[in-house]
């Protein structure tokens, strides 16, 4: 049977949000350390490919050829992902915090004194008008 009350059908606890939004930018970190690793030993490759500027294929592996990439340019795609993954990581972590610095700021439902709103309510739809004073006003 679901709960009639909609403001209790979420708990959220803040302080869980924002000790695994700590983790989510340690994972970064950690990954960014393995792939640092294993981008480096994908660089260190060219060293086998001989010299580009004495030997042709070194140079055409380096730099391309006839529409295909070389190696240069795929390692430059290489850092910019795992620089984007590197980014993403930290920008989870942040935005983590942050739906739970809205979530805090928007639960506003409980702060208010729901019986006052009600009786507010039922004032301001009762039937019989409120008087209001009249003076008249004077002329000199």
């Amino acid at each position: 049977m679901s709960d009639p009350n909609p403001s209790h059908a979420l708990e959220t606890n803040h302080s869980l949000l924002e000790e695994n939004s700590g983790h989510i930018c340690q994972a970064g970190v950690y990954l960014d350390r393995v792939t640092t690793h294993y981008r480096d030993e994908v660089y260190a490759l060219q060293a086998h490919f001989g010299n580009p500027s004495t030997d042709e294929v070194a140079d055409a592996f380096r730099k391309g050829r006839d529409g295909y990439l070389g190696f240069e340019e795929v390692y430059r795609d290489l850092d910019d992902a795992v620089e984007a993954i590197r980014e993403s990581y930290a920008a989870i972590s942040v935005m983590v915090v942050q739906m739970s610095t809205n979530i805090k700021d928007a639960d506003w439902v409980n702060m208010l004194n729901v019986g006052a709103v009600q009786e507010l309510i039922e004032f301001s739809s009762r039937d019989n008008p409120i008087a209001v004073p009249t003076t008249m006003a004077r002329r000199d």
